[in-house]
């Protein structure tokens, strides 16, 4: 799972995920548009990439899911990471909707 976000809300997901095993979701990372955030790491998980560097980092890690965990997404960047998802096969999902296992 790659975390969109790396502010409050990618926290508590991260905790979740990490929390509920029934879940079965390993976090690779995070990603933000803030570049205050790049290369560092919360709590032990990195900040691989902002939106534009999503191509790199799917390259890099073996990611099957993206979930947006800010509220701050602006249409525009919602429209290219929905867009991105569809074209790699990837699961995309809100912090808002319900994780299952």
């Amino acid at each position: 799972v790659l975390i969109y976000g790396a502010g409050d809300g990618g926290v508590l997901v991260l905790r979740e995920l990490r929390n509920n095993a029934m879940l079965g979701r390993d976090v690779v990372g995070f990603i933000d548009d803030d570049p205050g955030k790049l290369r560092t790491r919360i709590q032990g998980v990195p900040v691989l990439g902002n939106l534009g560097s999503l191509e790199e980092v799917l390259e890099r890690h073996p990611i099957t899911e993206v979930v947006i965990a800010t509220d701050k997404v602006t249409a525009d960047r919602l429209a290219r990471l929905t867009e991105f998802c569809e074209r790699g096969n990837l699961v995309l999902t809100t912090a808002r909707m319900r994780l299952e296992a």
